[in-house]
């Protein structure tokens, strides 16, 4: 943000769309898409756009062309209502590929003054941000020059520029949620229980569901000698979430109302909150087991970290083929980031989910919630589950969603409608949704063709390959005659994980059976033996390669390393059916491919 200057431009966005210079508002800016375009130029100026990204925001069901040309006009009126400084860099810097915001520019943007507000009151060295005076009073008066949500009233007609302001807003209103809690418990402190209860009236009016909200507010009236009023405040609370939840208020909040009807002292010094991003502690976990060591991704679990931090990113889906190791990552995340999720982190497997029903059937239950007897069609379930989460704090891991995903409807409602839930999602293709964030997750690095760079042992898929066989047989793999094999079946899979952590019993040999209808179906792992889709029988086209590498040397890689029994090594020349019932003892060694 630029420092203060005599000509100084003012973007409020925070309750509707309002420019003044200086002291005078310029009122020229009457388009709405015009002022869609300036608002996210400002909000987004730490970077430059391209044109055809602007116009594919604004003007998304527009021609190319056309959406362009809009652009063009649209830019050139926006510079003719801005004022141009005489000894001042530009608002805009325009190319001719690329538009940006001048950061240069003296301005001042009430979005970036309420964030660096708050930033300044996380990194102040205080104990207790609630009795920190210098940072409550900077709150304070951000706060009181909001006037209304983010961007309120701003119609842009474009569906891309409408779900990147709601995503915006909405993050927006929970940080306004946290500035309001910390000034309302540093009133009460200061015993100034009047200005307390205007910002708990002030959480309501954001959020009606904010149970704290409501104990604070009647905690403020019952200490400013308004009694009736606190039980109203009361009253009101129970009506609140019968009708939208059917449930009764928290137990505390309960016994706050029945200490104000005894005519009970309250403490004054009673705080609910004490820094404006608190890190709860033992959080709950709802995970399944693991009974494997996890191995190597550490880059990818610094980017998944990065990601769930960011204030635009809610939905992040990790996306590869089946066997990769999709959902242990995801576990994995889910352990990791558990603490920074009040109401805890919650895994669901949608592998038995085939019904839009049944997926909702399967959040509710993995979350804790019952579904009301009377809901009876779909919108009903979705909206009922959505209020029951709207005002929780928690990671939710769609493990499998593959197969659902013409199904994004529920997704979709929970991204506005729950802000406090963070979405991590496991799929062989993306959601394509544009609030979705998407990382490709690929196999485990593995040595290299040519023989390995470094240490075999360094490479992660082939500590995740010996770790699995060690479980099994102590011993099997002897380094010195070994390695070369474990190093090439880490390579024909691929580095995927799901080659390394299978279920299958210990090895034996392959029953005989008479005749071809009934010969034993193969059990090779599928990365090896050309099922790299995990459930779909048929490779794909970019699995093609390693299907046919495996298909043509898998097989005898495996007999080196598990050592078959004499009886079942094929001998040289023989023929094809021989080959097979060889990689078909091989398949009973337990490599097999773990569902992702």
């Amino acid at each position: 943000m630029a420092s203060m200057h005599m000509a100084q431009l003012q973007i409020n966005l925070l309750g509707g769309f309002q420019i003044r210079l200086n002291s005078e508002e310029i009122t020229t800016i009457t388009s709405p898409k015009i002022q869609a375009l300036l608002a996210y130029l400002a909000v987004e100026s730490k970077r430059v756009h391209s044109r055809d990204a602007l116009a594919a925001l604004l003007w998304p069901d527009t021609p190319e062309r056309l959406a362009r040309q809009n652009l063009r006009q649209s830019l050139s009126r926006l510079q003719k209502a801005l004022p141009q400084p005489k000894d001042d860099p530009l608002y805009l810097r325009i190319t001719r590929q690329e538009v940006g915001f001048n950061r240069d520019c003296p301005y001042v943007l009430d979005v970036e003054a309420f964030v660096a507000a708050l930033d300044a009151a996380r990194a102040h060295a205080h104990e207790d941000v609630t009795r920190c005076d210098p940072c409550c009073a900077r709150l304070a008066d951000v706060l009181a020059r909001q006037r209304g949500d983010f961007l309120d009233g701003v119609a842009a007609d474009s569906l891309p520029f409408d779900e990147w302001a709601m995503l915006k807003r909405e993050w927006l209103r929970r940080e306004q949620l946290t500035a309001l809690d910390v000034l309302t418990q540093h009133a009460i402190w200061r015993e100034n229980f009047a200005a307390a209860y205007g910002y708990a009236w002030r959480q309501i009016e954001i959020d009606p569901l904010n149970e704290d909200a409501h104990h604070d507010a009647m905690r403020a009236l019952a200490l400013d000698g308004r009694t009736r009023d606190a039980l109203a405040q009361f009253d009101q609370l129970c009506a609140i979430l019968d009708a939208e939840l059917d449930v009764r208020p928290a137990a505390k909040t309960s016994a706050l109302a029945d200490s104000i009807r005894a005519g009970l002292r309250l403490p004054a010094d009673e705080v609910t909150t004490s820094q404006p991003s608190p890190t709860p502690v033992d959080a709950p976990t709802h995970l399944p087991p693991q009974f494997t060591p996890f191995i190597g991704r550490e880059d990818e679990l610094t980017q998944i970290a990065d990601l769930l931090v960011q204030p635009n990113c809610r939905l992040v889906t990790l996306v590869g083929m089946g066997g990769v190791g999709k959902t242990r990552l995801s576990v994995e995340v889910a352990q990791r980031q558990a603490d920074h999720f009040a109401d805890g982190v919650f895994f669901v497997a949608l592998a038995p989910v085939s019904s839009p029903m049944q997926l909702v059937a399967a959040i509710a239950h993995a979350v804790g919630f019952t579904l009301p007897m009377l809901a009876y069609t779909l919108d009903e379930q979705q909206d009922a589950l959505a209020r029951f989460l709207r005002a929780k704090s928690l990671l939710l891991v769609l493990d499998n969603y593959e197969h659902l995903l013409p199904e994004v409807d529920l997704i979709a409602r929970l991204l506005p409608d729950a802000p406090g839930v963070m979405l991590l999602v496991t799929s062989r293709a993306p959601l394509e949704l544009r609030a979705e964030w998407v990382l490709e997750i690929d196999g485990l690095p593995f040595p290299p063709l040519r023989g390995p760079a470094r240490p075999l042992n360094s490479y992660a898929a082939v500590q995740m390959f010996t770790s699995t066989v060690d479980r099994i047989k102590p011993g099997a793999l002897r380094q010195d005659t070994t390695a070369p094999d474990v190093a090439r079946i880490c390579g024909l899979v691929q580095g995927a994980a799901g080659a390394g952590t299978g279920r299958c019993p210990r090895a034996r040999p392959a029953r005989r059976r008479s005749g071809r209808r009934h010969r034993r179906r193969s059990r090779l792992p599928e990365h090896i033996h050309a099922r790299c889709a995990g459930a779909t029988p048929q490779p794909t086209r970019r699995d093609r390669p390693i299907v046919a590498a495996a298909d043509r040397d898998g097989a005898a890689d495996l007999r080196r390393v598990v050592h078959l029994p004499r009886g079942l090594q094929p001998r040289r020349g023989a023929g094809d059916h021989r080959r097979r019932r060889a990689a078909d003892a091989a398949s009973c060694h337990p490599i097999a491919a773990a569902p992702t």
